[in-house]
């Protein structure tokens, strides 16, 4: 039997009862609807009501991934105490980001709307996942595969890079950039020219995102080099796992 949705985010569909199995954050049938509540409620996370979550305390993000303080972190840790939420930005399991894009040219286009990026990657699977919003309501998204994660530390900054050989990325239909109102519409360049490899790099919470065809369509439509972000990053660990 043919599902009768296709699973958003690359998200596979259960053989057993026909359903996606959405990425943490996201829900619905199709994995479109974002989710509220914790990271830390794990499934019993509600649908967004309106076009916001408000996050419990202790999380921040469009959908609550990202930690912000260490004390919500003990119900995801092995012992179920000393969680810490390390910030830093490294990945060490599964790290959480919520960045806002910083490019002058993009915000002056948009107008007053938001354009914002959700990330996430996973170390042991060597993937990131990439969310492309605006106020809130997602326009494209891209996995990341083949993935490397470094830190370094130079002059007291701290740098960190993740390397992906691989990007896919997909239009959400009608949305920002994906043909929304008759506007521009990235729906086939995204979908056949985006293909890595890609690099996210920060310096503290200044950060850019850079794939050759990505840079390039952002040069030719807003006259920057890259997508530059201020990012948030949150990772709740065992205060022994913390980097560093």
């Amino acid at each position: 039997m043919l599902p009768g949705f296709e699973c958003l985010h690359f998200a596979n569909c259960s053989q057993y009862d026909g359903k996606c199995s959405c990425p943490p954050g996201f829900g619905g049938d199709d994995c479109r609807q974002p989710l509220c509540g914790a990271l830390s409620d794990g499934n019993s996370r509600l649908p967004r009501q309106n076009n916001h979550c408000d996050c419990p305390e202790g999380w921040e993000g469009i959908n609550c991934n990202v930690c912000k303080t260490d004390s919500v972190c003990d119900s995801l840790v092995p012992t179920g105490q000393n969680g810490t939420c390390y910030r830093g930005g490294l990945t060490v399991f599964e790290n959480y980001q919520m960045c806002n894009v910083t490019n002058r040219n993009i915000l002056k286009q948009l107008n007053g709307q938001i354009p914002q990026v959700t990330f996430s990657c996973n170390k042991h699977k060597e993937t990131c996942d990439f969310q492309f919003w605006v106020d809130e309501i997602e326009s494209f998204y891209c996995h990341l595969d083949t993935c490397e994660f470094d830190q370094s530390y130079d002059y007291g900054k701290n740098t960190t890079k993740y390397a992906c050989k691989n990007i896919n990325c997909q239009c959400i239909k009608d949305e920002f950039l994906c043909g929304k109102d008759g506007s521009i519409d990235l729906t086939d360049m995204l979908k056949e020219e985006i293909k890595g490899p890609a690099s996210f790099t920060c310096n503290g919470p200044s950060c850019a995102f850079s794939e050759p065809a990505m840079d390039d369509l952002i040069l030719m439509v807003f006259g920057d080099e890259s997508i530059f972000l201020n990012c948030n990053s949150g990772e709740c660990l065992h205060y022994t796992m913390v980097p560093g």
